[in-house]
């Protein structure tokens, strides 16, 4: 796998080769990160990230190269986070980044708020429903936060709509991605037309 954009653009990262880890295609990178980018959401040299169930913590080294501020990888599996930080360490990106183990539906209480969040769970597990719950109450979530959520084609997202709006599907083959926006004053506004 390879980074696609940003001052990291062509570097390798390690992927996994055994069973268990389902690493996010370049594919659906580039598109999830188009498809914010095409709607008006930069990541910028502010932006906080967090990268849910991180796995080979692909996603947030994206971020990080495209300019994201810092970006936190979280995963419960402890061989999930050693690819991650082996990753890490081969972009030189151990200064904008930390690694914590915890499970997303039960992550502990936020010391601080992210803008950009990419949810990358086991599929057809409903993981993502309560990692969404699990980032609000604990909050983790900034105003007008942005959610990128992964999951199989035919899996449903349930969530609270006082507090999330969703603002486009996307799906590429057998898997789909969804974006969420926190709702809040002020709010983001986000063109669905394209």
């Amino acid at each position: 796998m390879k980074i696609i954009a940003g001052k990291h653009r062509g570097r390798n990262i390690v992927s996994p080769t055994g069973p268990g880890i389902r690493p996010t295609s370049s594919k659906m990178r580039a598109a999830m990160f188009d498809v914010l980018i095409s709607n008006g959401y930069l990541v910028e040299d502010e932006t906080k990230v967090i990268d849910l169930c991180c796995g080979t913590g692909a996603i947030g080294l994206e971020a990080l190269s495209r300019g994201a501020k810092c970006v936190v990888f979280i995963d419960a599996s402890k061989e999930h986070l050693n690819l991650a930080r082996q990753n890490i360490i081969g972009l030189g990106e151990e200064e904008n980044s930390t690694v914590l183990r915890s499970d997303a539906q039960k992550l502990r209480n936020a010391k601080e708020q992210f803008d950009l969040i990419f949810i990358d769970p086991p599929y057809n597990k409903a993981v993502a429903n309560k990692a969404l719950v699990s980032l609000a109450n604990r909050e983790w979530l900034s105003d007008n936060a942005i959610i990128v959520i992964e999951m199989d084609a035919r899996e449903e997202l349930q969530f609270d709509n006082n507090k999330f709006e969703e603002v486009t599907t996307r799906t590429y083959g057998n898997s789909k991605f969804i974006i969420l926006r926190k709702l809040s004053t002020g709010s983001f506004g986000i063109d669905e037309s394209n």
